[in-house]
């Protein structure tokens, strides 16, 4: 064999090693970005059944504001932790920030833009979601968490079923409490277990 095959294969046994010990450092940013999910629909929600008055776009620049300024912090947080190095965490970085990124862009697009409906990222961000918990069930062989995927793109059907109702932010804010807050306590109890 050659020694570009000798590594890649050194680096999939420690992937494997690395995944099999795998606490999920770094839970924290799916609470606080799943709380604010949560409190933006319901705001937005609250405001478009006119309850409350309140502009939805400045509640979610706000969001995204809180959101990364929040995971900057938590993330310079992070890369103290000494579980942060391993390739299986590192990989688990890569995912969430990746999906942020794209989220991000999508919500960016659609405020400049004013070529589609707002209501679009939800069935948009759940997909993303999707994505992150799978690649986190695959890494980790937690097979719940393939469960939570599975659950985010059930909500991404839901989601462009619902685009022209406004309890469409309902759906929203059920997925981010019961597919990302509720996860996100359950892994915190893990590391902290662990």
């Amino acid at each position: 064999m050659s020694d570009i095959t000798n590594r890649d294969l050194v680096e999939l046994k420690r992937l494997a090693e690395d995944g099999r010990r795998l606490t999920l450092p770094g839970w924290e940013f799916a609470l606080l970005w799943g709380t604010l999910v949560v409190l933006a629909d319901t705001l937005s929600y609250a405001a478009l059944r006119g309850t409350i008055v309140l502009p939805i776009t400045a509640v979610w620049i706000a969001f995204i504001v809180l959101g990364w300024a929040g995971s900057m912090i938590l993330g310079a947080r992070l890369r103290r932790d000494p579980r942060a190095p391993a390739l299986a965490n590192r990989l688990t970085a890569a995912t969430w920030i990746s999906v942020g990124c794209g989220i991000t862009a999508c919500f960016v697009g659609v405020l400049v833009s004013n070529q589609v409906p707002g209501q679009i990222m939800v069935p948009i961000a759940h997909s993303g979601m999707g994505i992150a918990f799978g690649v986190l069930g695959a890494l980790t062989g937690r097979r719940w968490l393939f469960l939570i995927a599975l659950g985010w793109w059930t909500t991404v059907v839901a989601g462009f079923l619902m685009l022209d109702r406004v309890e469409i932010l309902l759906l929203s804010a059920g997925g981010a409490m019961f597919l990302l807050v509720l996860p996100a306590l359950a892994l915190a109890r893990a590391a902290r277990d662990a």
